[in-house]
């Protein structure tokens, strides 16, 4: 999701590339006929000497917002290519290695795109603003679960990861907690994830669910699977 001091342009470019022609449509009938017609009737005076002009505004406030349409476009089909490429390799090897290999902005970027093929809802920003801990909103079913992506080579995600979230997770209502990281959970992490609506996806896990197509809520029974040398 957006910061919350970022403007409305920047919304709409991680929005729906259609959601721009939209807004932007809307906001040309409003402008050209709808609001100046509500001025001109009004007992504001000021009111009934704006109206007259807002047609002629109206041209150029649209093509300002439908402007974001191609670049989210673009943005969603690089994003879409980038998931099938990389799902290829994790096919083809059975491993956890083109996860490795892609960068923490790209690995978010995955993880978005496969809950989006399991039919979530996905909202998420891919930038480094401060999120408070959520890089990833799904909804599913009237179902609210957040996620956090640990893209970490070496460092396994320790137990103050999963403490912090679970505080994240309460204030936000959220019906679950997902961990998804290219490494693995420490014991300690595991253990402290049991009965607290965590789910916790380590890169086993992931290249499993990305294999099969399957997976297990709320799992927690985390086994390392083995690295590609």
């Amino acid at each position: 999701m957006a910061k919350k001091n970022d403007g409305i342009i920047w919304h709409l470019m991680d929005a729906p590339w259609w959601v721009s022609i939209l807004f932007s449509a809307t906001l040309y009938i409003g402008l050209g006929y709808i609001v100046p017609s509500l001025f001109i009737s009004s007992d504001n005076f000021f009111l009934q000497i704006i109206g007259p002009n807002l047609p002629m505004l109206a041209p150029y406030f649209a093509f300002l917002f439908i402007i974001p349409a191609p670049i989210a476009f673009f943005k969603q089909w690089n994003r879409k290519q980038s998931y099938h490429n990389t799902t290829r390799k994790i096919k083809q090897q059975n491993s956890t290695e083109p996860l490795r290999e892609i960068n923490w902005i790209e690995f978010e970027s995955y993880v978005g795109e496969f809950f989006k093929s399991q039919g979530y809802n996905v909202k998420q920003a891919l930038s480094s603003a401060p999120d408070g801990g959520v890089d990833i909103w799904l909804t599913k079913n009237g179902e609210l679960s957040l996620v956090q992506c640990k893209h970490w080579k070496t460092k396994k995600v320790g137990v103050q990861v999963l403490r912090e979230m679970y505080g994240v997770m309460l204030d936000n209502q959220a019906t679950r907690m997902i961990i998804v990281t290219s490494g693995d959970f420490t014991k300690e992490a595991i253990q402290f994830g049991i009965d607290k609506r965590f789910w916790l996806v380590n890169g086993g896990e992931l290249v499993n669910m990305i294999e099969t197509g399957r997976y297990k809520l709320n799992n927690t029974d985390i086994k390392p699977r083995t690295q590609s040398k």
